[in-house]
């Protein structure tokens, strides 16, 4: 128990409780518990790359005609993703994607009018960041 106290220190958790009996009838009780925030921890620590991330999302949200370049150019993998920040993981796996495709995605980016839109300029800014990109690189390197 105190090396859980360690872990969690003063972070908010999330615990739950599954009770139920096994075919023998005999009583099965889990609690699991996990700390809130860490993607969100994760994300202040990279700030660029979360500008990145934001506005790439903006730039091809409600954007056909943006869109439909993405995939002329970049026929062979989807779009970059869109993470919703209220579920687990999909930051990361963001920006596992914009360094898996950070070359092709910079390409189309950079095909793009910087005058049609604030968040296109604003990427095109981040994919110039030598920065950006280590960080992206240090991003994929450590996780899973």
């Amino acid at each position: 128990m105190s090396r859980i106290r360690q872990n969690i220190g003063d972070s908010y958790i999330w615990a739950s409780v599954d009770e139920t009996t096994d075919i023998k009838r005999r009583y099965v009780a889990n609690l699991l518990v996990g700390k809130l925030d860490s993607e969100e921890q994760i994300r202040f620590l990279f700030p660029d790359v979360d500008k990145l991330i934001s506005n790439v999302k903006k730039v091809f949200t409600k954007a056909p005609t943006r869109i439909s370049l993405f995939r002329e150019l970049c026929s062979n993998f989807p779009l970059p993703p869109a993470p919703i920040l209220t579920r687990w993981g999909t930051w990361i796996e963001a920006a596992v994607y914009y360094s898996r495709n950070f070359d092709q995605i910079k390409a189309v980016i950079n095909k793009l009018d910087e005058e049609d839109a604030i968040s296109i300029k604003l990427s095109q800014q981040a994919f110039a960041s030598l920065e950006t990109a280590q960080m992206l690189a240090y991003i994929q390197s450590t996780s899973p």
